[in-house]
């Protein structure tokens, strides 16, 4: 209790001498068997790229990777922001992404000027391009996308990027490489 004063007046002191908040915690809850959750995405479901997008490793608060599919409008939103997270491929027009799960992040920041948090709902899934496949790739939501709450909660979901991504059948493949001469 103690620790949690002691960085409660230190992130008032640093906002009172900056005027920005302090970032305290974020942590992530997988709510892919809650049915109140499957409100623009669902398990299972599958999107082709219409556009190019990129797979940006982003580091976690414990220090592991989390990888995110970036579409151009986010791309463009993090371009100031370099340690955003690091481009690990290009997705282009007609990679899949498979929907494998859904989860809320849960970040609080102090002082806004007064504490509080977000809560935010993402999809996650299997990313295959002609290059390879990467799982547990997190769709990154656009800061200005038009966004609702999940019913019943205080969480925030974001529908798909239809510029970006478009549903397509299950057994819908990825665009092979031109450059693949193989079977």
């Amino acid at each position: 209790m103690a620790r949690l004063l002691c960085s409660m007046i230190l992130a008032a002191m640093c906002e009172s001498m900056t005027g920005c908040a302090l970032y305290v915690d974020r942590t992530f809850r997988d709510v892919s068997t809650e049915p109140a959750y499957a409100v623009d995405y669902h398990v299972g479901d599958v999107y082709r790229l219409r556009t190019d997008g990129q797979l940006v490793a982003c580091a976690s608060d414990n220090g592991a990777e989390r990888f995110e599919l970036w579409s151009p409008q986010v791309i463009s939103q993090n371009a100031g922001h370099p340690a955003s997270g690091s481009v690990v491929a290009v997705a282009p027009a007609g990679s899949i992404l498979r929907i494998g799960g859904l989860e809320h992040s849960r970040t609080v920041m102090l002082p806004i000027p007064l504490p509080g948090d977000s809560q935010v709902l993402s999809a996650y899934g299997t990313l295959s391009t002609p290059a390879g496949s990467w799982h547990h790739v997190r769709i990154a939501n656009a800061l200005d996308a038009k966004w609702s709450f999940v019913p019943g909660t205080s969480v925030m979901a974001f529908p798909p990027d239809e510029a970006f991504m478009e549903r397509v059948p299950p057994t819908t493949a990825p665009a092979r490489n031109p450059a693949d001469r193989s079977g």
